[in-house]
């Protein structure tokens, strides 16, 4: 499930490795669980990412299995077991698949056509 959602939030990276923003989005995840809302600090968030891709040398994202450590991380920042905030994220994993798919569809499905349309001014009379 984890890597499912790795693999869904990191699809349009090119390095293949989770960025910033991507991290920002797994913790948005995390807020629509009821029992984690408001547990995650903000900055909490942001140290644990900026600890982990400065570790040895900086770079500007984390690889899969730096991502399942990084919410083990965070599950000891926000004092609730490690088991519930991997099920939270891991629970997405369907409806990121599911969002994927809608995506794509809808930009095969979708032609869009541009015209000019007449412009009519008050003064011209047809």
């Amino acid at each position: 499930m984890l890597k499912t959602v790795f693999e869904k939030i990191t699809a349009k990276e090119p390095t293949g490795l989770m960025r910033f923003r991507n991290w920002q989005r797994v913790s948005n995840l995390l807020e629509q669980n009821p029992v984690l809302k408001g547990r995650a600090k903000a900055s909490d968030v942001d140290r644990l990412f900026y600890a982990q891709t400065h570790k040895t040398k900086v770079r500007c994202g984390i690889t899969r299995r730096e991502f399942i450590v990084l919410l083990q991380e965070l599950s000891i920042a926000m004092n609730v077991p490690a088991s519930l905030v991997l099920l939270a994220v891991g629970c997405h994993a369907e409806f990121l698949c599911l969002e994927g798919a809608e995506k794509q569809s809808k930009r095969s499905d979708s032609v869009t056509v541009k015209r000019k349309l007449p412009v009519m001014h008050r003064n011209t009379t047809i």
